[in-house]
């Protein structure tokens, strides 16, 4: 393999001119191809956007870019108020806002923040306030996939309702996590009534359980499933139908396959852990971490992590991390993360650690050792592989097994990470000394 690389200055900046650490003063954006932070000036901190200062304030609350990277939206205080500033623009100023509360639709259009005057609890979507509330719920404003619809949860006199386009159904003691379907065409949540919790879809309120998760819709957005807890037992609950009992029941966001034809979900039958459905249970394991599961994209392949020999007699019994692929064990780790199947379903990729090394592997390969890695990424035709790693001392980008240009950081903090444009080409963010650079590597 040939690579060439091309580097282009984005800033220049140093961790001493950060207003705060790293995770709360350095955003990359999503296309990463530009870097906002903020710098101290004395007792004041101004908004950087690469080379341009885009004003200056006592604080700085939250920033983020658009998802087209096209626009940047920041909350920042000063004097006392909070003023919302987005493309250049200032709304408000506000008494008070609701922290991670900025969100841009997903096509980038639209732009919505909650804030507080005088005492009134308010969404304000693209510069136009929306009614009078008592609270909003946290985690929200929310925007379908489509961007062409909002929810939201709102407080008034200590009950709870949600506010979909405009028109506020039931009233309840509180609500959850609020989540649309891909179709963009239902929404689903769970909410309290007394002691009682229950799922509430397409505006219904569902079964009642002592404790429900949040629920998640499959791609083609006719399946919810979600856990749910009647006195010590768990249920799994598919469309409305009950799997279990089971001593613990996980299911998260990807548990149902992209295709939606499969669902699976980690649940705990009196000391053993399995992967579910029942009718296609793997297992009995010592442990599952259930973070690991992951789907190709066509939904006809599954991996996990199991644990082995966790623990015996409070003592860590060696390698005791087994990768599981479409039912079959595979190899044997200390520990294991970052699961990924390539985006035609094919390849396997997954970062390990064998005692102090860490090694990648890929379709039963190992590469390394490694003192770190990164996320792991495959290109759109899933020929190739690349990811951040210290190599040998040193910062780089493998691909495809091969070192790349060293560098004294690759930016994985603040949403950096290696981008794919081709498969033959991609870029990442990087630093020599003060100097961040936009990196930019092709292959023949």
């Amino acid at each position: 393999m040939t690579r060439q690389s091309e580097e282009t200055l984005v800033c220049t900046l140093t961790v001493q001119d950060l207003a705060g650490s790293i995770d709360r003063a350095f955003f990359v954006s999503p296309d990463n191809r530009h870097i906002a932070f903020l710098r101290k000036e004395g007792t004041r901190v101004s908004v950087v956007l690469d080379h341009s200062v885009h004003g200056t304030y006592d604080d700085v609350i939250q920033l983020i870019f658009s998802p087209d990277s096209k626009r940047l939206a920041y909350a920042a205080r000063s004097s006392g108020r909070t003023v919302v500033v987005v493309d250049g623009a200032t709304q408000g100023p506000y008494d008070d806002f609701y922290e991670h509360s900025l969100l841009f639709s997903p096509n980038s259009a639209r732009f919505v923040h909650a804030a507080v005057i005088a005492g009134k609890h308010f969404v304000v979507l693209d510069g136009a306030r929306l009614g009078e509330h008592d609270g909003i719920q946290e985690g929200t404003p929310l925007f379908s996939s489509d961007s062409l619809r909002m929810a939201y949860g709102v407080m008034q006199e200590n009950r709870w309702s949600v506010i979909l386009d405009g028109q506020t159904e039931r009233t309840f003691s509180g609500v959850g996590k609020l989540t649309f379907s891909p179709d963009c065409t239902r929404l689903a949540f769970k909410a309290q009534e007394g002691q009682s919790e229950f799922l509430v879809l397409d505006g219904v309120p569902q079964t009642e359980f002592d404790h429900v998760d949040n629920p998640q819709f499959s791609d083609d957005s006719v399946k919810v499933a979600y856990a749910a807890r009647r006195g010590v037992n768990w249920f799994a609950i598919i469309d409305g139908h009950e799997e279990g009992p089971f001593k613990d029941l996980y299911i998260r966001e990807g548990f149902l396959s992209p295709r939606s034809h499969r669902l699976a979900y980690v649940a705990k039958t009196g000391n053993d852990w399995f992967v579910g459905p029942d009718a296609q249970r793997e297992g009995p394991y010592e442990g599952v971490y259930e973070s690991s599961l992951k789907f190709s994209i066509d939904g006809e392949r599954l991996a996990y992590a199991v644990a082995l020999n966790r623990k015996r007699f409070g003592i860590v019994t060696g390698k005791d991390t087994r990768v599981v692929v479409d039912g079959a064990p595979q190899a044997i780790y200390h520990y294991v993360t970052t699961l990924q199947f390539s985006p035609d379903g094919s390849r396997l990729a997954y970062a390990a650690r064998n005692g102090p090394d860490n090694i990648v592997n890929l379709d039963g390969t190992e590469y390394g050792p490694y003192q770190s890695i990164g996320e792991i990424k495959f290109s759109p035709d899933s020929v190739r592989v690349a990811y951040p790693a210290i190599s040998h001392g040193h910062q780089t980008v493998v691909v495809d097994g091969e070192d790349g240009p060293s560098f004294d950081v690759i930016c994985v903090e603040g949403g950096g990470t290696v981008v794919f444009d081709s498969s033959t080409s991609l870029h990442y963010i990087a630093t020599r000394g003060a100097q961040f650079l936009l990196v930019e590597d092709t292959f023949a």
